[in-house]
């Protein structure tokens, strides 16, 4: 476990790790369970339902699950560590670039993407749907895939909100908006979002996240301590209500 958490502060966004609780353990004996030891924190998820049986027996196992869906490798993870480091940095590599069998024409549009430069990828594979070749019904698909795209990032940046993640959202909506320059429909989408984030009650909420965080960062570290549970206390009884405040009761809930 603590490999994987090494991992997931590692790769950040590059990586997805899901761990699966699989000996009986409710949710809130789970979340307090990883709190104790200082695993929360990162883009790690955890559950009680495993996804899919790996096949392999005794614990800890593992499945590494490429961009296709396709298993790469499993097992124990401790025999196999330099093995699955290195599996998953050629994984990363290979999806900033074009994936094996895309037309060279869209080289420069599946760069972009890799970017978060959606304006540009876009219009690029544009150019290529225009001059209507035998890579055209290519093109048209990724034009499809980047809108797509856009639209599931401009939506976590609406749930972020909704969960009282505030300053994650904020950062996210800065790189959305970057990336929507030079398309009319991408950047409405992101003028959108910042009159949302720019409201009297969200910028509330972030200074309100920008306290929480500080502490919040400090229990990743240490756990549930008491002294800084109390902090998070205080500051819940303070603002009740908050949509941040729903995120600390969650952590004093677990504490007990």
């Amino acid at each position: 476990m603590p490999s994987a958490i090494k991992k997931a502060r590692e790769f950040g966004d590059d990586l997805a790790i899901i761990f699966v609780e699989s000996q009986g353990a409710t949710q809130e004996r789970m979340e307090r369970f990883a709190w104790d030891r200082g695993w929360m924190g990162t883009t790690a998820m955890w559950t009680r339902e495993a996804p899919f049986r790996t096949g392999s027996r005794g614990l800890p196992n593992f499945a590494l699950i490429g961009a296709d869906g396709k298993i790469l490798m499993k097992g124990h993870p401790m025999s196999m560590q330099s093995k699955v480091v290195k599996a998953i940095e050629e994984e990363i590599k290979k999806g900033k670039g074009a994936p094996e069998g895309a037309p060279r024409s869209l080289k420069s549009a599946y760069k972009a993407l890799a970017k978060g430069d959606y304006a540009k990828a876009r219009a690029a594979a544009e150019k290529v749907v225009a001059k209507a070749g035998d890579d055209a019904a290519d093109a048209s698909a990724f034009v499809e895939s980047v809108d797509a795209r856009f639209d599931k990032a401009a939506k976590r940046v609406e749930y972020l909100l909704s969960k009282g993640f505030a300053l994650r959202a904020d950062a996210l909506h800065d790189e959305l908006r970057a990336g929507a320059k030079g398309n009319d429909e991408f950047e409405a989408r992101a003028a959108a979002l910042t009159h949302s984030l720019t409201s009297d009650e969200v910028s509330d909420e972030m200074k309100l996240d920008k306290t929480f965080s500080k502490l919040e960062e400090k229990l990743h570290e240490d756990g549930l301590d008491e002294k800084l549970l109390r902090k998070v206390r205080k500051l819940v009884e303070k603002n009740e209500g908050s949509r941040v405040m729903q995120r600390a009761r969650r952590i004093l809930d677990l504490a007990g």
